[in-house]
């Protein structure tokens, strides 16, 4: 064989290898997105807000422990976890949960957010920057003091379901609230003793 026949095989070669790694990358790209899906939550990493950040939001309620849920319509990881939002809120009812959702402001994103309820953001971009978020789907929890307890990508309900009951931890048992046990003969008891404030 000639010079001129072995330069165009080793250059069908290199192209060939070429083509291959890249396909090889964009499968693994693809799997490296079913992995971070179905694998433990990234809650708590150094993405996003530090924890202790105070976070002033005018829809927040205050004294009320919220997770902040940053959504995307273009986000194909986001859908499943904004269907569940109805979900997330009847089995969480003592947490405010706030969806954000960001992008350009045009009719696709303010449509996306109609979809998600009243309470959907579309005006929280700033924050969105200013804490730096790598992406969505991302959530924060705020306890009730208003301060960052934790932060991270949730790409999954489960995900998702964990960061919320991080967030939950340690609140405290409000004054008026009593706390009641039940003794042996099945009565509901106060637990300083009491039997004449159980029911």
């Amino acid at each position: 064989m000639s010079d001129s026949v072995w330069h165009a095989l080793v250059i069908f070669t290199v192209i060939g290898l070429i083509v291959e790694a890249l396909v090889l990358v964009g499968i693994l790209r693809q799997l490296g997105v079913i992995v971070l899906q179905l694998g433990p939550p990234r809650h708590g990493e150094v993405e996003g807000p530090e924890a202790g950040t105070q976070v002033t939001i005018d829809s927040l309620r205050p004294g009320v422990p919220a997770v902040v849920l940053f959504l995307s319509s273009g986000c194909d990881i986001c859908k499943p976890i904004a269907a569940a939002l109805p979900a997330m809120r009847r089995s969480y009812a003592g947490l405010q949960l706030l969806p954000v959702v960001v992008g350009d402001d045009d009719p696709a994103t303010h449509a996306y957010a109609a979809t998600l309820g009243g309470d959907a953001r579309t005006d929280l971009d700033t924050l969105y920057r200013e804490w730096e978020v790598p992406g969505t789907p991302f959530a924060v929890g705020v306890g009730e003091d208003g301060r960052v307890k934790t932060s991270g990508i949730v790409n999954s309900l489960p995900q998702l379901e964990t960061l919320a009951e991080v967030t939950l931890q340690s609140q405290p048992v409000p004054a008026s609230a009593e706390l009641l046990t039940l003794d042996a003969d099945g009565r509901a008891r106060s637990l300083d003793g009491d039997p004449s404030k159980g029911a």
